[in-house]
């Protein structure tokens, strides 16, 4: 037998041998799974759990649910805004809850989540997301009762919120951060009406050099539209996001520019800083009215998708300090 076949045969083992591991890797996974909601009450009695209706359905929660697990990076930052602590969570949430977040076990991203990990923590409560649950839903809910938000447009961040506040029992806690939120709004718009109409522009910088418009319905965009606060025409619509290019750029210009880049502290953060810093640099850029009036000011990336009150009175911070108290 020549080296060259005993090499392909070689390969053809090591292949099918993989494959086979593959699968013998996932139907243990399945099978522990499985094991375990036959052996654990998931479903408690109506005399101890609540019962949520939410994005998959009706679930009947624990009255008071002590080990918490967040694969939703909007439970994350509705949690952390209420002082609820998850046992687990995964890795991309916002910035802004890291220090928080230190000492919890971490199960990957949501798009990837570790559930072998997921089932040794013994959750009693998960919260998720539709869009990446949605597949998994059945195995999650044989871990422990399951909670899914979903929404069809970022305005609605104020629902999902209270869908978590609900799960949780904090229904009154959650209405209580809202009417702070609703004050703090109230007071801004009576300050603005003092000032001249000032037309705001929402720009992110990409690692890559992408220039991200905010339009209406994001996150940032619906507490502006909130406050009353009016956008460059090429954002004044209402959709989420716009992409364009730097020969485009006129189209990030307004009264003031807020801007900011993708995330903190990780190789892709360090990239879109970068980035941000070429840009300012740049001709075009410097053409910009904002950028001539000295009237661009870089914020933390709360006003990005993630949303929870504790955000949204980040940016209501942001929004006195350039608009009113600057």
């Amino acid at each position: 037998m020549t080296q060259r076949k005993l090499t392909r045969i070689l390969h053809r083992y090591a292949a099918i041998s993989l494959f086979l591991l593959t699968i013998a890797i996932a139907c243990a996974c399945n099978n522990v799974i499985s094991q375990h909601s036959a052996s654990t009450n998931l479903h408690p009695s109506a005399s101890n759990c609540r019962l949520i209706k939410h994005a998959m359905g009706e679930t009947c929660v624990p009255i008071k649910p002590q080990r918490i697990v967040t694969i939703s990076g909007f439970a994350v930052g509705s949690l952390l805004s209420l002082n609820v602590k998850p046992v687990a969570t995964i890795t991309d949430v916002a910035s802004i809850w890291q220090d928080q977040l230190k000492d919890v076990e971490n199960l990957g991203t949501e798009e990837q989540v570790n559930l072998e990990s997921l089932l040794q923590i013994k959750p009693d409560l998960i919260f998720a997301s539709k869009w990446t649950a949605e597949a998994i839903y059945d195995k999650l809910t044989r871990i422990a009762p399951t909670v899914v938000d979903d929404f069809q447009r970022w305005r609605e961040w104020k629902d999902v919120f209270m869908l978590h506040a609900e799960a949780l029992g904090m229904t009154a806690q959650a209405q209580q951060l809202m009417e702070e939120y609703r004050d703090r709004v109230v007071q801004l718009k009576a300050h603005l009406k003092q000032t001249p109409p000032t037309q705001v522009s929402l720009v992110r910088l990409y690692y890559d050099g992408r220039i991200i418009l905010y339009l209406k319905d994001s996150f940032a965009g619906a507490i502006l539209e909130e406050i009353g606060i009016s956008r460059p025409p090429s954002q004044n619509k209402d959709d989420f996001l716009k992409v364009i290019s730097k020969e485009a750029i006129q189209e990030a210009d307004g009264d003031i520019i807020f801007v900011w880049t993708f995330g903190e502290n990780t190789r892709v953060a360090q990239a879109s800083q970068d980035a941000l810093r070429r840009m300012k640099s740049d001709p075009l850029w410097l053409q910009l009215n904002a950028v001539k009036q000295n009237r661009v000011y870089e914020v933390g990336n709360y006003w990005n998708i993630l949303s929870s009150p504790r955000q949204a009175n980040l940016i209501i911070d942001d929004l006195f300090k350039y608009l009113i108290d600057h």
